[in-house]
């Protein structure tokens, strides 16, 4: 009887496991990137996309991380090389100002100057990786 009843447990547990839609909800997560990160170059225009994921310093220096990734990843697109980065201009907009901060930066090469922007940010709910898209200002 006590073999029984515990197959009859067994069994439960394992089929409220399966019953859990996990494929599922890890397709609509993945179906909420926007399409700029796999799609950067939009429109004509030279663009990149920088990542960074939880930085031990906090947010700040994950968002400069991924800025700097976004705007080396530019300077590859452009064959360019970078030898200095500045902020020219810092706004911000709506409630979240993380994830609707903008700004413009410019990066100085030995064949001139390239602008660029900051197009949008986006943030991954599960694991709080940032995603910084930058597009060339012209």
């Amino acid at each position: 009887m006590k073999i029984l009843s515990l197959i009859i447990i067994a069994l439960l547990s394992f089929s409220a496991c399966s019953q859990q839609p996990v494929q599922k909800d890890v397709l609509e997560k993945n179906q909420q990137m926007p399409k700029w990160i796999f799609m950067p170059n939009q429109d004509g225009i030279l663009g990149a996309v920088g990542s960074s994921r939880v930085h031990f310093k906090g947010i700040a220096a994950q968002r400069n991380l991924a800025i700097e990734r976004a705007l080396n990843e530019m300077s590859k697109e452009s064959g360019v090389e970078v030898h200095t980065t500045s902020t020219l201009n810092q706004s911000s907009q709506g409630k979240m100002a993380i994830k609707n901060e903008h700004g413009e930066y410019s990066f100085q090469t030995s064949q001139g100057g390239v602008h660029a922007y900051i197009a949008a940010i986006w943030i991954n709910p599960t694991n709080k990786e940032m995603y910084i898209w930058m597009r060339e200002k012209k």
